[in-house]
């Protein structure tokens, strides 16, 4: 089998988006640090030592890290410091792009997240088609290195088969099959104190999924995330509140005649979409009567605009709640990546701290989204075949 000289990390969108996640907190954190402390300068009267150093120090370390050890644990533990170091760096850049080093360029900030979002675009795009044979092979060696620690539990031996399993008939996946076929499994031994928290954790989200209601508070629950979001473009933005209206009625018009269609009541939705069809002209015709579009800049249209797609996103989600709650958890995470990355550059932009608010609300939330979607996938994966143990 012949392979490339790069082949991709399957764990790499994951690790991808801790870095850019950790990124932007690190430029948001500092900002509104320096803002409630004065922009105090570090070193003394004469010396400035600028945090774009403490940024590549972090990025070092990182490096370091990546250089010297093997293991997913490595990836996940350098990704979140090179983040937080590379937020860090690009931080300054309003310094190297003026001729009078003003850090507080206004379009500093969108110039940090113009290459936030290519570099989160890049990652999807490296990483978007499936792993060719050669990738599912590494991939798999990767996880069989928790075999040599000794360390291998089920799920990892799991995904490992499942690899194997779609990569061919090559004469080093036989023999790789034969290997994980005699891993012995890491038995079950007495759990330390971070063991028994991520058990209580799935524990937990068992019992809620569980629950008869859980699919209808998931769902109520992104549906005022995205009035949140609506609420929060009329807040910052007050002149467009009338246009923001409009869109919130078309939305969830919408989506309450998607629910009735869906549950085939077609005669009720055809009322709903009258209601909403008449609700929408009656606000068009206050909003067209008050004096037409308002004289917005481009930075409050940014807002409007991409806080009405991450609430048709969160819409969308609820919808697919009710078949699937792999696509559903899918779809709010896309809904949430939106806010982190662009969303929150608008806001930061036109308030700043109000924006903190919404940004460590929606990282909580993408982790959240997260681990729900990776036990989601672990109900989801068949059982293994009988290993030892």
């Amino acid at each position: 089998m012949r392979a490339p000289l790069l082949l991709r990390n399957a764990d790499a969108p994951d690790v991808a988006d801790n870095f850019l996640v950790a990124a932007v907190a690190a430029v948001i954190g500092v900002r509104v640090l320096l803002y409630l402390t004065g922009y105090p300068s570090v070193g003394g009267a004469r010396l400035h030592i600028a945090h774009m150093l403490w940024g590549g120090l972090l990025l070092a370390i990182a490096l370091v890290v990546l250089l010297s050890f093997l293991g997913s644990a490595a990836r996940a533990i350098a990704s979140v410091i090179g983040g937080l170091g590379f937020g860090l760096f690009i931080d300054e850049i309003g310094k190297f792009v003026t001729r009078d080093n003003d850090y507080f360029y206004r379009p500093a900030v969108a110039l940090m997240y113009l290459v936030f979002v290519l570099l989160y675009l890049a990652f999807r795009r490296l990483h978007g088609p499936d792993l060719t044979p050669a990738e599912r092979v590494a991939n798999a060696l990767e996880l069989m290195q928790e075999a040599v620690r000794r360390d291998m539990d089920a799920d990892e031996w799991r995904r490992a088969a499942a690899l194997l399993e779609r990569s061919g008939a090559d004469p080093l996946v036989t023999a790789l099959r034969g290997a994980l076929a005699d891993v012995t499994v890491a038995p079950r031994a007495r759990p330390g104190p971070m063991q028994r928290a991520r058990l209580r954790l799935r524990a937990a989200y068992r019992s809620l999924v569980a629950w008869r209601g859980f699919r209808r508070f998931t769902s109520l629950f992104f549906l005022l995330q995205a009035l949140l979001v609506l609420l929060e473009a009329i807040v910052l933005v007050p002149a467009a509140a009338r246009l923001v209206a409009i869109a919130a009625v078309a939305l969830f018009g919408g989506y309450g005649i998607a629910r009735l269609d869906a549950a085939g009541r077609r005669p009720a939705a055809i009322g709903a979409a009258v209601v909403a069809a008449t609700a929408l002209l009656a606000v068009l015709g206050l909003f067209l009567r008050a004096g037409g579009v308002p004289p917005l800049s481009w930075f409050q249209w940014g807002l409007l605009a991409f806080c009405i797609i991450p609430a048709a996103l969160a819409l969308r989600g609820a919808l697919r709640m009710r078949t699937s709650r792999r696509a559903a958890y899918r779809t709010f995470i896309r809904a949430v990546l939106v806010q982190i990355f662009v969303t929150q550059f608008f806001a930061f932009y036109i308030a700043q701290l109000p924006a903190v608010v919404g940004l460590f609300g929606n990282i909580l939330i993408l982790t959240l989204l997260r681990y729900a979607s990776q036990e989601e996938a672990r109900m989801a994966a068949p059982e293994p075949a009988p290993v030892r143990g």
